[in-house]
């Protein structure tokens, strides 16, 4: 069996909103009228590794070591820009699960998340419904390339009443910091 990566690519996305989300069933429904096409559900760990400069003072990015139920492992080094919603990453993809251990032994302690994603497409739109443990249900959609924003505008009049709080940042920022969203919408507190 090939341990190396099957296959690399470079990807540039935009994340366009991210926010908790308190109703799934009825974001399911808006999704399907606005002609989204449901593609799979995942069961999926990440392991998140920080990326220091030389220094080892300023991060300069990360490394996400994604397991699937599949076996594959997919491997994203990437970095940020200021604003968190445009990502550039290289990404590789390997059958080799062991990739987590040697990062673990290279990059140090990770930081762990586990979530169920649920995706849909739109065109240039990626919708992910998240159910995320430690941090509970959330909604995020990516744009990859030109998203007509004629789709974007209708998606997000028709889903806004079902998002409870907007969030600036990753899952695993919200892991790190033992964020939960609780049913009462209260996306401040602590676990």
């Amino acid at each position: 069996m090939d341990q190396g990566g099957d296959f690399a690519m470079k990807v540039a996305l935009r994340r366009e909103a991210k926010y908790f989300c308190n109703d799934f069933p009825a974001v399911r429904i808006i999704l399907a009228e606005l002609g989204a096409e449901y593609v799979a559900v995942k069961k999926q760990t990440d392991t998140v590794f920080t990326r220091y400069d030389s220094s080892g003072r300023t991060t300069s990015g990360r490394i996400k070591a994604r397991t699937e139920e599949d076996g594959r492992c997919l491997v994203y080094v990437y970095d940020r820009s200021s604003n968190e919603s445009t990502v550039e990453f290289e990404y590789y993809e390997f059958r080799d699960e062991q990739i987590v251990s040697m990062l673990q032994s290279l990059l140090g302690e990770p930081v762990i998340v586990v979530k169920e994603r649920e995706i849909w497409t739109l065109h240039h739109l990626i919708f992910h419904l998240d159910t995320v443990e430690e941090i509970g249900t959330l909604f995020e959609v990516e744009a990859i390339g030109h998203a007509d924003m004629v789709d974007w505008n209708a998606c997000m009049d028709r889903i806004q009443p079902y998002l409870t709080g907007k969030i600036e940042g990753s899952n695993e920022d919200l892991v790190r910091a033992g964020r939960v969203e609780y049913d009462d919408g209260d996306a401040s507190r602590r676990a």
